[in-house]
């Protein structure tokens, strides 16, 4: 039994260290071995099957779920969050390492586009990762420094509230094997934009505005539109609660278990 978080380093090797690409290849050829492979999207499953060859049989989905923590948060809880992190202005947010498959380089062309219009932070969090400067040389290059707030990594005891307290949830990835922080977002009742790239869609359904992940243009007006409608961030926020309580970590278990299950009697079967 083997699991195979994502194939980013393969589909996006520019993304991703040459240890990190060597790594993926090396866990897919243990992944040929396997009775049974784990992977938490079908847009995982799919790239196994069609670019891979692996036999589909063999391959089991085992969707992730947000931590119960993540709901929306008391108002109490959200200002205490604000004032820690000295956020007096509403705010868009990103969580996730900054690094090149994130993609945050769009994210903060579409937000200078913008930026007069409304008077929005763009809040980062989440650590340093590797090739994270030209993130930090675009926001000195759009004389953004005072309206993108990096707050590197968040303890988890105040992300709920941080999300909770954000007006859209954002997250342009390049590409996932899941994409957990959307969900966790949806489930603290916080509107979202996303990326289309594997597997977001599957992950947040129709219940979130999912947009071309390298398309400037297309991410400014979703930020515009959304931060202009009030009314259709509650309708997605609402939406958003309500997908996120189809996942649970429950059924998570219970086909990880089915799937040992069915490679156990592969291997009494030889």
């Amino acid at each position: 039994m083997l699991t195979v978080f994502d194939l980013t380093p393969i589909t996006l090797p520019n993304c991703h260290l040459p240890t990190t690409q060597h790594d993926s290849r090396l866990t897919l050829l243990w992944a040929k071995r396997a009775k049974r492979v784990l992977t938490f999207s079908e847009a995982v499953k799919g790239q196994l099957v069609n670019w891979l060859g692996f036999p589909p049989e063999r391959i089991v989905v085992t969707p992730l779920a947000p931590n119960e923590r993540f709901k929306p948060q008391p108002p109490e809880e959200v200002e205490r969050v604000r004032r820690k992190y000295r956020l007096f202005a509403p705010y868009i947010l990103f969580v996730g390492t900054v690094e090149p498959r994130k993609n945050l380089v769009t994210l903060i062309r579409a937000f200078a586009a913008i930026a007069k219009d409304f008077p929005h932070l763009l809040v980062l969090s989440g650590a340093r990762g590797w090739m994270s400067e030209p993130v930090f040389a675009e926001i000195e290059r759009q004389g953004l420094k005072d309206r993108v707030v990096h707050l590197g990594y968040v303890p988890a005891k105040d992300l709920p509230a941080l999300m909770s307290g954000a007006e859209v949830f954002v997250y342009p990835s390049l590409g996932e094997g899941f994409g957990l922080p959307p969900l966790e977002a949806m489930a603290c009742g916080v509107p979202v934009i996303c990326s289309n790239a594997p597997a977001l869609p599957e992950v947040v359904g129709d219940n979130a505005v999912l947009v071309p992940p390298a398309d400037v243009a297309a991410w400014e007006e979703a930020l515009r539109h959304l931060l202009s409608n009030p009314d259709l961030r509650a309708v997605l926020g609402q939406k958003g609660l309500q997908r996120s309580r189809q996942f649970s970590w429950l059924e998570t278990a219970r086909l990880t278990l089915w799937a040992f299950e069915q490679a156990y009697q592969d291997v009494k079967g030889t």
